[in-house]
C-alpha cells in the first residue's frame, strides 16, 4: 500500500509540475519591463531606482523637503527656539502627530528640563504654559 501512495503522489507531481513545464521550452516566458520590451533598452530589470523611486510614506516626504531646501524637516538640529514665554491665556503650542510629546527647556543655569507635555488643557513648567497641538499626519513640523 505504501509503494502504491508513494507511486501515485510521484505520478500526480509529474503532471502538475513536470509536463506544463515542457510546454515552455521552445519559447522564453515574456517577463513584464524586460529591457528588450523598451526602445531605450531600459526596464524594470535593467534600472537600479534612485533613493527617491523607492522610498514611501514620512521617509519619501523628508527627502522632498530636504531637496526643496529645507535641510532640517523635522527640526532635530540642538538649536533652541526662542519666542515669547506662555501664558494661561496664550501658551506655547507644541505640535505632535500624537498624544504626547517629550519637551526639553533650558533656564538661565543652561540645564535642559525634560518633560512629558499630553494633549488637552495647558500645562505650567518653569515659569511658562505649555499647549500640546495635533497636526495632521500628512504634516512635517517641529
Amino acid at each position: 500500500k505504501m509503494a502504491a501512495l508513494v507511486a501515485r503522489s510521484a505520478r500526480n507531481l509529474l503532471q502538475r509540475v513536470v509536463m506544463p513545464m515542457r510546454s515552455l521550452a521552445g519559447a522564453a516566458p515574456k517577463i513584464p519591463g524586460d529591457p528588450k520590451d523598451n526602445e531605450t533598452g531600459l526596464g524594470v530589470t535593467g534600472v537600479i531606482p534612485e533613493e527617491l523611486d523607492q522610498a514611501t510614506g514620512l521617509e519619501r516626504r523628508e527627502l522632498l523637503e530636504i531637496m526643496s531646501g529645507n535641510e532640517d524637516p523635522f527640526g532635530m538640529k540642538m538649536e533652541p527656539k526662542f519666542g515669547p514665554a506662555g501664558t494661561k491665556e496664550s501658551p506655547r503650542l507644541i505640535p505632535s502627530h500624537l498624544d504626547t510629546r517629550t519637551v526639553g527647556i533650558c533656564d538661565e543655569s543652561e540645564l535642559i528640563q525634560f518633560f512629558e507635555l499630553k494633549a488637552g488643557e495647558p500645562t505650567f513648567i518653569n515659569g511658562e504654559y505649555f499647549q500640546l497641538v495635533k497636526v495632521d499626519d500628512d504634516t512635517i513640523s517641529h
